[in-house]
């Protein structure tokens, strides 16, 4: 009995191996998927200041409206995380609703006000996730420079 108990915990010790194993290499074909939707997060441990809003477009794709910027026109938001799937990101840049490329209606975003748009918008990535970025992100409204900061890596499609 004891040998068979013994066996028994010599095979599950195989295939536990041989799964890690596989997971391991197979982590860096199934990363992209398992990112496949938009995922945005608000660092909600950041200032107030820093904390960008969430919302939809009229066709759901995600809709990030940007932190109020500074006196020198940047807008530094600090996210949790960040996750770009196939269906995109739009980063709001306007106080005024308009009509998207990629999202259809989008409501202005009520970070800002008209003639107070960002010149600059960074995501900062506070996170221990590296970011994913499979489809577009457009920036709505003003046109503004757009800054990716995440040490933990960011891959792009």
């Amino acid at each position: 009995m004891r040998k068979l108990g013994q066996e028994l915990l010599r095979k599950l010790h195989h295939s536990l191996v041989l799964l890690l194993s596989a997971l391991l290499v197979l982590q860096p074909i199934l990363a992209p998927i398992v990112y496949a939707q938009t995922v945005i997060t608000p660092d909600t441990a950041a200032p107030i200041a820093n904390q960008p809003t969430v919302a939809e477009s009229l066709n759901h794709t995600p809709v990030e409206n940007i932190a109020t910027p500074n006196g020198g026109g940047v807008s530094h938001n600090k996210l949790g995380e960040l996750q770009v799937g196939n269906e995109g990101l739009i980063v709001n840049n306007s106080a005024s609703s308009g009509i998207s490329t990629i999202g259809s209606i989008v409501v202005g975003n009520g970070n800002l006000t008209s003639g107070n748009e960002a010149r600059i918008i960074i995501n900062e990535v506070t996170g221990t996730n590296p970011s994913s970025l499979q489809g577009p992100t457009e920036i709505f409204g003003r046109e503004a420079e757009y800054v990716v900061a995440n040490p933990n890596g960011i891959s792009c499609n």
